[in-house]
């Protein structure tokens, strides 16, 4: 009642965001006859999810609802979104986006930044948002369960048998961290020591696992990358506080 009392009021091409609980995304009978009605006139523009624990007075999450009002164009009413963005939805599944505290959970500047920018852009971006068609919603019942089509749920974690009975470290699972050892600019093969085809050791002078922590830490591939991040950052402080400097 609520959300229809919303859209009722609002001006040709006006916008509402409003605050949900998730079972109006897919719970049946009338709830679903109201869903039905606002994808077939191509009102809604995005469904947004969020952490639970957010609001005060509830612990429940809860998901944002921003729909874009009709215009009436000569006899007709058309979709008042954008003209990229008619006739789809975006959905945002950002409920691991938030900061935990002690009693209440809170979003922090950069959780809304990257929610609201991927809505700005209607981006679609793996295990955090995509982009649905009004056809694939109506052929799904018109249920708009966020994870039904943005899930963020983590890969499962992989496990060699072979591994966890006799020992090694699978080059499989070391070759598919490769983006991120490269990130810190550390090569694992530093660290470890070929045992056969398929696996690998520690190397020996890793003699207990309290010494794996300062070897990472004083590897030199990871030291030049860190001094090569701050360097980056420092170049960019000095510009921007001279440009800050001359604006005044």
């Amino acid at each position: 009642m609520f959300l229809q009392h919303m859209l009722a009021v609002t001006r040709d091409g006006g916008m509402v965001a409003t605050v949900m609980p998730h079972g109006v995304l897919f719970r049946g009978g009338e709830e679903k006859a109201i869903r039905a009605g606002i994808i077939e006139d191509d009102l809604l523009e995005a469904v947004i999810g969020v952490a639970a624990n957010l609001f005060y007075g509830t612990g429940i999450p809860a998901c944002i609802l921003v729909l874009r009002q009709r215009v009436q164009k000569g006899a007709n009413r058309v979709s008042g979104k954008p003209a990229k963005r008619r006739g789809k939805v975006l959905f945002i599944n950002a409920d691991r986006e938030y900061f935990e505290g002690r009693a209440q959970n809170h979003l922090l500047p950069e959780h809304i930044e990257k929610i609201v920018t991927t809505f700005d852009e209607f981006r679609a971006i793996d295990g955090f948002s995509t982009i649905v068609d009004n056809a694939t919603l109506q052929a799904n019942d018109y249920n708009l369960n966020i994870r039904r089509y943005a899930d963020n749920a983590p890969p499962p974690e992989p496990h060699d048998v072979r591994a966890h009975l006799v020992g090694g470290i699978p080059k499989s699972e070391v070759a598919a961290k490769a983006v991120l050892f490269g990130a810190h600019g550390l090569n694992p093969v530093d660290l470890l020591t070929e045992r056969d085809r398929n696996y690998f050791d520690f190397n020996p002078i890793l003699e207990s696992r309290q010494l794996i922590k300062p070897t990472v830490e004083e590897n030199a591939g990871l030291l030049a990358k860190e001094a090569a991040i701050y360097k980056t950052f420092e170049s960019w402080w000095t510009t921007h506080a001279l440009l800050r400097w001359l604006a005044r």
